[in-house]
């Protein structure tokens, strides 16, 4: 549950969703969990063990599901990188294609998908100008409706901890 920038635990993790469990365990504490202290753990900590250990998790579920290859980089220590294969990376595409660009109900993760898509810049990698004007249309069309509020939020909410990280590692370089 997330409220006032902080985070905590209101069940059990779903046995579909054990991937996240890395994450899950750190946040599942008696108190809220500040955003800030998740990211600064993941991302400015260290040691990124426990960046690595979620990532890990998430690319061995992702390896299971035939979704990605792994390869090592790293001249010292190997690392394993986790590669989207085309196939997958083409039914996210076609998924983002047919709940954006065709009549019908868009979801949540199609919606965060697409604004990160958006806030990182790499839209034009997968999509036409014109689909891409399109997407931002019906984005836009959504957020500003009555049942788009919660996709609203988060976007903002994506936007405001992309804020945040870039901050933290503004104050972390100097």
């Amino acid at each position: 549950m997330l409220e006032k920038k902080k985070v905590r635990v209101t069940g059990e993790l779903p046995a579909k969703k054990m991937y996240l469990k890395p994450l899950y365990n750190f946040i599942n504490q008696p108190k809220p969990v500040k955003i800030e202290k998740i990211i600064e753990e993941y991302n400015y900590s260290f040691s990124d063990r426990k960046l690595r250990e979620l990532i890990g998790a998430v690319g061995t579920s992702l390896e299971e599901m035939g979704l990605v290859s792994i390869t090592e980089s790293g001249i010292i220590s190997k690392r394993k990188n986790y590669v989207p294969t085309k196939q997958a990376v083409h039914y996210v595409v076609d998924l983002i294609r047919s709940e954006l660009l065709e009549d019908g109900e868009i979801t949540e993760d199609i919606a965060c998908l697409v604004a990160l898509l958006e806030r990182s810049k790499i839209m034009k990698e997968y999509f036409s100008s014109f689909e891409q004007k399109e997407i931002r249309h019906k984005l836009k069309e959504i957020v500003n409706s009555d049942s788009g509020l919660l996709i609203k939020e988060m976007i903002d909410y994506i936007e405001n901890l992309i804020a945040i990280m870039t901050v933290l590692t503004v104050m972390n370089t100097n």
